[in-house]
C-alpha cells in the first residue's frame, strides 16, 4: 500500500506541475500584449508631436527629443526608432505579438472592409512580430498654403493670361 500511495503523489506532483508549465507561456503573452499596447499608445503620441511639430515649424523635427512629448513617453524614447525621410517619416517599434494575422479589419462604414496591410498603414495596432516601422506621410504641405501658392503658381504655364495664378485673383 505504501508503494501505491507514493506513485499516486508522483502522479498527482507531475501533473500539478505540468499545469504550472501550461500557464507559463499565458503570462507570457499577457506580458507581451501590455508592452505592445503600451508600444501602441507611444507610438500614437509620438505621432501626434511630430505632426503638431511640423505643423508648427513648416518642416519635420531632426529628432522626435525636438517635439514637445509627455514625460512618460520620453522616458521611454528608447523603445523607439524615428527616420524622417523628405515628406514622409519612418516610426519603428519591436512587437510581441502579431496582430497583423488576428483578423484585424475594420469598416469603412460602407460594409466593406480594410485589409490588415492597410491598416497597418493607418493604425500602430496592427503590426507583426518583432521590429516594424511604418511609414507616416507628413502633413507639412497641407498646412503651408504659401508652399502650396508657389508650386502651383510655378507649375502654371499659360503666357495668354487665361489661367492666372491663384494669388492673383
Amino acid at each position: 500500500m505504501d508503494k501505491l500511495n507514493r506513485i499516486f503523489l508522483m502522479v498527482l506532483s507531475a501533473l500539478a506541475v505540468g499545469t504550472m508549465l501550461l500557464q507559463i507561456p499565458a503570462v507570457i503573452d499577457q506580458r507581451g500584449l501590455a508592452a505592445d499596447k503600451q508600444a501602441v499608445t507611444d507610438l500614437e503620441s509620438l505621432q501626434s508631436a511630430i505632426t503638431t511639430y511640423s505643423q508648427v515649424n513648416n518642416k519635420l523635427p531632426h529628432a522626435v527629443e525636438d517635439t514637445e512629448l509627455a514625460g512618460s513617453v520620453k522616458d521611454r524614447l528608447s523603445r523607439y526608432e524615428y527616420v524622417p525621410a523628405g515628406g514622409s517619416y519612418k516610426l519603428c517599434a519591436t512587437f510581441h505579438t502579431d496582430t497583423s494575422k488576428s483578423g484585424a479589419k475594420s469598416s469603412t462604414g460602407s460594409g466593406a472592409s480594410l485589409s490588415s496591410s492597410y491598416l497597418s498603414y493607418l493604425d500602430f495596432s496592427v503590426h507583426g512580430k518583432g521590429h516594424q516601422c511604418f511609414t507616416k506621410t507628413s502633413s507639412i504641405d497641407i498646412y503651408n498654403y504659401d508652399k502650396y501658392l508657389n508650386n502651383y503658381n510655378s507649375n502654371i504655364d499659360d503666357s495668354s493670361g487665361a489661367n492666372p495664378p491663384l494669388n492673383s485673383l
